[in-house]
């Protein structure tokens, strides 16, 4: 006759009774993850709704005066409920509940996002670090980005009288200002902005010189609603779009191209130049003399009334010579000698470097 055994249930050790009881609860705080991350969906696409329906216009002074939360996280909810794969609640249980991270994610390029998202990449415990690799697009490192930009707005103007000759434009690859007397086109390679924008000169110079002082090496910019959004790491600054109508002079002058070759110009020039001036004047009232004439001949002459100086370089390109003011030698800097070719077209000098011109 068979006999049966009863199964000895195991011994009910501290070790399992924690683990029946925090495995429970992890469930309970994954469920509560995902409902966080739809209630910032939900939010978002509410946000949208309310920003369609207020008109863009008035938008941005609703969210100032009238609610309790940020314009940077507005537009950061907003994104997020902008992405298809975001937005999708089937998702939500691969995605970071953790608000910095999820709004990292719609600063991704699409090429870049949802391959990784299928790749499975993109998952609950990603970390920013491992957000900021996936960006594979090579950026300019942001010192140097810093630098760039702190010289194209040196050439913005400081007074508002024009609103748009204080703006700097910024679009693929490039950065551009103009203060109506004097402009800039300089290349960014890597820049990875598709679409022309402007924004206040000094309050991206600030920026990006912040980010710099705080540490950061890299950052990703992109443009959501009416701002430009600059991220670096967990720092995130959002600047606000100009969309004032431009001079049609300014327009002009910011639709030019750099010409594709010019004459040569070497160290020795930009040597010859800074030994003469010294003896500029600053005597505003008197303009031939607030700059450095270069002569037909290749003389370079300067003088403030007392005293003058001339040195021997080459022949200026320009029929009759050509005064080189001293603000425009100030505005170039101690970078002036990375300009290597100079050209004349329609009466204005253009000073090139490798890969732009100003």
């Amino acid at each position: 006759m068979a006999t049966r055994t009863k199964r000895k249930r195991p011994a009910d050790t501290t070790e399992t009774r924690w683990a029946r009881k925090l495995n429970a609860e992890y469930k309970s705080v994954l469920a509560q993850m995902r409902k966080t991350v739809e209630m910032i969906v939900t939010f978002g696409q509410h946000l949208n709704q309310a920003k369609d329906e207020i008109g863009h216009g008035k938008w941005g002074e609703f969210v100032r005066k009238s609610l309790d939360v940020s314009h940077d996280r507005v537009s950061q909810y907003i994104a997020v409920a902008g992405n298809s794969v975001l937005a999708n609640f089937a998702n939500s249980r691969n995605l970071p509940a953790s608000p910095d991270k999820l709004y990292a994610l719609p600063a991704l390029p699409e090429p870049v996002f949802t391959p990784a998202f299928e790749r499975g990449d993109v998952h609950l415990d990603i970390t920013l670090a491992q957000i900021d690799k996936l960006n594979l697009r090579p950026q300019p490192p942001l010192k140097a980005l810093a630098q760039d930009i702190t010289l194209a707005a040196t050439f913005a103007s400081r007074r508002g009288i024009v609103v748009a000759a204080t703006q700097v434009y910024l679009s693929k690859g490039q950065v551009r200002a103009f203060t109506g007397e004097s402009g800039i086109i300089w290349s960014i390679p890597g820049w990875s902005l598709d679409e022309t924008v402007a924004v206040d000169a000094k309050d991206l110079v600030r920026t990006l010189n912040d980010l710099v002082e705080g540490g950061w090496r890299e950052i990703n910019v992109s443009v959501q609603d009416d701002t430009l959004i600059v991220q670096a790491g967990t720092a995130r600054h959002a600047l606000a779009l100009l969309t004032s109508d431009v001079e049609p002079e300014i327009k002009t002058a910011l639709q030019m191209e750099p010409p594709r070759e010019g004459m040569p110009v070497s160290s020795d020039f930009w040597e010859a130049l800074a030994r003469v001036e010294a003896a500029t004047s600053g005597d505003t009232s008197k303009p031939a003399l607030t700059g450095v004439y270069w002569s037909g001949t290749g003389e370079l002459m300067a003088s403030d009334n007392y005293r003058i100086s001339v040195c021997r370089s080459i022949p200026c390109p320009m029929d009759g010579g050509l005064l080189i003011p001293k603000y425009f030698l100030n505005m170039l800097g101690n970078r002036r000698h990375e300009f290597t070719t100079l050209a004349v077209v329609d009466d204005m000098l253009r000073l090139l470097h490798d890969p732009g011109a100003v």
